[in-house]
């Protein structure tokens, strides 16, 4: 691929607005203390409850290395003092909205159903009393 390619790719990708239905999506709390980046691959990572599609894991792949590749950009105001203002990147609300919106809306269910139910943390064997006796 080409470098004009992939930057107007991942461009596409970082100013493409949600679909309508997940438009205004919370995250999810039990989310809230990953990055931007990780809830995309959060999702990857469910494609076998969600059933995902080869394209929809495409679309997630490429979401993913568009928001972590994203560069740090900055306005530069003119005169005096100078102002240089950092342009905010992609949150995590709209990395989960991107992502939601490849997914449908039976997946986005799933999705949210397995979000809700926490994972069972594995039985460890008890502990044996160390020590002579």
């Amino acid at each position: 691929m080409s470098v004009r390619f992939t930057l107007g790719l991942t461009a596409g990708l970082l100013l493409a607005a949600p679909a309508a239905a997940s438009a205004g999506a919370p995250v999810p709390a039990a989310l809230n203390s990953l990055k931007p980046t990780a809830l995309v691959e959060y999702v990857i990572a469910q494609r076998e409850v969600l059933a995902l599609t080869d394209a929809q894991l495409t679309e997630l792949g490429n979401l993913s290395v568009a928001i972590r590749t994203e560069p740090h950009r900055f306005v530069h105001q003119g005169g005096k003092p100078h102002t240089t203002r950092h342009v905010p990147m992609t949150s995590r609300k709209q990395a989960w909205e991107q992502a939601q919106a490849i997914l449908a809306a039976e997946q986005r269910a799933r999705l949210a159903s397995a979000v809700q139910v926490p994972a069972q943390p594995k039985s460890r064997p008890a502990a044996s009393r160390g020590g002579k006796r």
